[in-house]
């Protein structure tokens, strides 16, 4: 399935950095990064098994300065999904 992350950033220089250096473990995969031009909101597009993988994963290195929200996309509705 696939899930969008939404995220508002209260320390971009810690969460770009972070989303740079940190390898993504399988079986998540991490599909596209839309950051703003100023770095204090982002979008990232994700494969995985479910939205609670996502969230555990993502959680866990950027709750401290980083407000995240979480959809699952509707595959079937959807345009312009990694094929």
């Amino acid at each position: 399935m696939y899930i969008v992350a939404s995220h508002t950033i209260s320390n971009p220089e810690k969460f770009w950095n972070l989303a740079k250096s940190t390898p993504v473990p399988a079986p998540l995969k991490l599909h596209c990064v839309f950051p703003s031009t100023d770095g204090a909101r982002g979008t990232c597009v994700w494969e995985a098994q479910s939205v609670d993988a996502v969230k555990q994963f993502v959680e866990t290195l950027t709750s401290a300065f980083s407000k995240n929200d979480y959809m699952v996309v509707e595959s079937v509705n959807a345009m312009g999904l990694p094929k």
